[in-house]
């Protein structure tokens, strides 16, 4: 089973705030409490533990995301490999303030490389849903002059199928809430891009926020 979980992190301490998924994911006791970054490189396979603390320090000095894989070792043997990707809140120049992510263990998945290339367009997109989640008051103020022709453009069905894209569900998942078929739920993703004129999912959620249509 693919497990998936959210992380953020400010890069001055190397604080970090976890997910309920992310302690099953890294072997760790959610009743110890959270774990502090030493003791999560601790837990990394000494051979990834400097490439992923390079990619972070890069990525910090540089204000970017940073993205890549790593093997950790379970406190009781044997050993898993996760997939992550954080991106910094608020990209402007300067250091970013904080880090917000997704982690998932891909260790079933190592030979199936479709489905893990679909999971990192999902993890992208719940990244981009986290950021414009933290920025939600400032995007809603926003569109108080703002027309709403733009939603008369798509169906109640399409808008429902935006609702859901934007609080980070994959098509499966939608698929099975609106008893529909995956293939119907892209070809209703599809329409709606091309109606709306958007190119990303991050383009996407930003519109649901801005309209209303997705509580974050």
């Amino acid at each position: 089973m693919i497990q998936t979980g959210s992380w953020a992190m400010n890069p001055d301490t190397r604080r970090l705030s976890w997910s309920p998924e992310m302690y099953p994911i890294n072997g760790f006791d959610p009743s110890e409490g959270q774990p502090t970054y030493p003791m999560v490189m601790e837990r990394i396979h000494p051979e990834d533990r400097a490439d992923i603390d390079t990619r972070i320090q890069r990525a910090v000095r540089e204000g970017s995301g940073f993205e890549g894989e790593y093997r950790i070792v379970m406190p009781e043997g044997g050993m898993k490999r996760l997939r992550y990707l954080g991106h910094p809140l608020a990209p402007a120049p300067g250091k970013p303030k904080e880090y917000v992510g997704t982690t998932v263990d891909v260790t079933s998945e190592e030979t199936a490389q479709g489905r893990v290339s679909a999971l990192l367009d999902e993890m992208r997109a719940l990244v981009a849903w986290m950021m414009l989640a933290v920025y939600r008051a400032e995007e809603l103020a926003r569109t108080q002059h703002v027309s709403d022709a733009s939603q008369s453009l798509i169906t109640p069905r399409e808008r429902e199928v935006v609702r859901l894209i934007a609080e980070a569900n994959t098509s499966k998942q939608i698929a099975s809430r609106m008893g529909i078929g995956v293939k119907t739920v892209e070809s209703h993703r599809t329409n709606i891009m091309r109606k709306l004129q958007l190119h990303s999912a991050t383009e996407l959620v930003r519109y649901a926020i801005r309209n209303g249509i997705a509580q974050v």
